[in-house]
């Protein structure tokens, strides 16, 4: 089988790449190559529909998730990553509509939770073969560390500093336990919004309990949910967040926003709060603050539990009976008004490519 696999870490610098090895295309692709499937990794700026594939997988919605879709002859598979219309986060028009063109094309979607299927069913084509298959994580690398109990109650939250992860939530919740001292441990890749957060947590007058990490590699924060008293995610849109499956592979309770897969990720082991409520987090870390810290039986629990669906062997597999599935079905024929809304997209893709690679003056910034 001849796969192109289409993601955005695949456009990224050589450094970049080695700082995120592990991200959910990278770990796809390396568990296919294993099992002798010939992959092409292409960035979202490089995709260009080709008949050299036996199938195209798209993961994250943009240029190329529209170019596969409006172009490509070859079997189009999609993984979106992003439920902010399940969780109702607002989006523009353009964003919304085009999300909706893709999933409609689409030949195979990827669901990454239970809500997720149920939600693309009523947004794909009837004819789209949808099939929920869980990330896998690299469990060899998530295990307990041991170390020094400090006596401290650490609510660790890896997220980005971006409004749609919550941390002016959790920041808020903190503040309204003044009895509590809770330090918080801010882990995230980039620092766009740090100055933000910082004011808010000096104007709650917090700003002695909350610490910014900055960006981790895998090892120290294998040592960070190993240390923390619980990891706190409090977004406002979720599809599957990583973070609670490493947390529960190293032994670490989860209190996070009940949005996406949380629901189903945290099961019976884990506390969930409506997206946005300050007070109902705030009453959960209390809650957590309280219970005894977990023995060895309960962290291999936890670790028990994430390991259901953890599996790369089984993600890479059933991408694979995915991808046979949508090989054999072939491309489907659209409808008139389909095929007209596609060369729309299509011109549109092309004319903000052109835009990108010819300045003002008409002169090609790029040659290829």
């Amino acid at each position: 089988m001849r796969l192109c696999l289409v993601g955005g870490i695949f456009d990224k610098s050589r450094e970049y790449r080695e700082r995120h090895r592990y991200t959910p295309e990278t770990l796809l692709a390396d568990a296919l190559e294993s099992l002798g499937v010939e992959v092409t990794r292409l960035g979202h700026r490089t995709f260009r529909p080709s008949p050299a594939h036996d199938v195209v997988h798209v993961h994250h919605y943009g240029g190329a998730a529209l170019r596969a879709a409006s172009q490509s002859r070859t079997p189009f598979v999609f993984t979106g990553h992003d439920l902010r219309l399940l969780n109702g986060w607002p989006v523009s028009a353009a964003w919304r509509h085009g999300y909706r063109f893709v999933t409609d094309m689409a030949d195979g979607l990827v669901a990454l939770s239970r809500r997720e299927l149920a939600f693309l069913r009523t947004r794909g084509d009837p004819a789209s073969i949808i099939r929920r298959i869980p990330n896998g994580i690299r469990s060899d690398i998530y295990r307990r560390l041991d170390v020094p109990e400090t006596g401290q109650l650490v609510a660790l939250c890896v997220a980005q500093l971006d409004p749609i992860k919550g941390i002016d939530v959790l920041l808020r919740a903190v503040a309204l336990l003044p009895d509590l001292p809770v330090r918080v441990r801010l882990v995230y890749q980039t620092a766009a919004f740090e100055s933000t957060y910082r004011r808010l947590a000096l104007e709650l007058g917090i700003e002695a309990q909350v610490q910014f990490m900055g960006f981790l590699a895998p090892g120290e924060l294998v040592r960070e949910y190993s240390a923390a008293t619980m990891l706190v995610l409090p977004s406002r849109s979720e599809s599957r967040p990583s973070v609670i499956t490493e947390a529960f592979l190293c032994g670490t309770p989860v209190i996070a926003s009940d949005v996406g897969a949380v629901g189903e990720m945290l099961g019976p082991h884990g506390l969930v709060t409506p997206s946005g409520d300050v007070a109902a987090l705030a009453n959960a870390i209390r809650m957590m603050s309280e219970r005894p810290r977990l023995n060895a039986a309960e962290r291999e629990l936890l670790r028990s539990f994430a390991l259901r669906e953890a599996s790369i062997e089984e993600m890479a597999q059933a991408h694979l009976r995915l991808y046979d599935e949508v090989i054999r079905a072939g491309r489907r024929r659209r409808s008139a008004v389909r095929h007209i809304f596609a060369t729309g997209v299509r011109a549109v893709t092309d004319l903000v490519e052109w835009r990108r690679n010819v300045g003002a003056d008409g002169q090609c910034r790029l040659v290829k």
